[in-house]
């Protein structure tokens, strides 16, 4: 049913689109089309958004912000109703709630607010954003440097001082604090290589539910062997060898206590 729905309502907006803005020549302008289509439908919407969400002023003034902001309240305030047993089985009764309430704050909300709001969100996203090469490039250092530590901390150091050269070439003063934060962040990761990587293999333990305890002790066993064998070889530093036996042993531990 949903899916019908939805496949009628694009289809719909296709109709309209051809039927309401004729071409105006045999090679038709896709990018007029799609402004003519855009001023229709928000020339449509745009009043009834105004009684909507217009409040006391009845402005179009950050219309779609408010828009959106009432979405995420519908769906939040929807979320909780659901959660209350008094209304248990009154699906029609929390709609009307989860609308209604939030319509009436939306509605009156004053502009000062609004732009606190907005503010809000724009620093969770220079925030979220600025932190996900650091989170990517984590991941990509512990799933490939594996058991080596000296190349895990090259490549933090190598990181940091990427984002140090930005730093000083930066004028822009929020941005060259995310950067120099950011080097901060790797030369710590950088110093504190070994404990970080004691707990990410410990959290890949915790995460692998499908194995039993004798099962991850012994799959710990073997790779301690096979350190042991690579300094043996002469393919690895009696030091580095040590450090990483010495991580796993705790990693077993900690597995055997739980």
């Amino acid at each position: 049913m949903k899916r019908f729905i939805f496949v009628s309502l694009f289809l719909s907006i296709i109709f309209i689109s051809i039927f309401v803005f004729p071409t105006v020549s045999a090679a038709p302008d896709f990018r007029q089309i799609s402004q003519e289509t855009v001023n229709f439908y928000t020339d449509f919407f745009q009043p009834i958004l105004q009684a909507l969400f217009g409040g006391s002023n009845y402005s179009g003034l950050l219309l779609f912000e408010k828009l959106l902001f009432f979405i995420i309240l519908v769906s939040i305030i929807y979320l909780v109703i659901g959660k209350v047993p008094i209304f248990d089985g009154q699906k029609g009764v929390k709609w009307i709630i989860a609308i209604v309430v939030p319509l009436i704050g939306v509605r009156f909300i004053n502009y000062d607010w609004m732009y606190s709001i907005i503010t809000q969100y724009m620093v969770l996203s220079v925030v979220l954003t600025s932190l996900l090469p650091l989170v990517i490039y984590f991941f990509f250092i512990y799933g490939m440097g594996g058991d080596y530590s000296y190349l895990r901390k090259i490549l933090w150091i190598l990181f940091g001082l990427i984002y140090l050269g930005l730093w000083s070439t930066i004028d822009n003063s929020g941005q060259a604090d995310i950067f120099i934060w950011t080097v901060v962040a790797a030369f710590f990761f950088a110093i504190a290589d070994s404990k970080i990587y004691f707990y990410y293999l410990l959290q890949q333990q915790k995460s692998a539910g499908t194995l039993n305890r004798a099962e991850s002790v012994a799959r710990i066993r073997e790779e301690i062997a096979h350190v042991q064998n690579l300094m043996r070889d002469g393919h690895m530093t009696p030091k580095d060898g040590e450090k990483i036996i010495k991580n796993k042993l705790k990693v077993i531990e900690v597995i055997n206590r739980q």
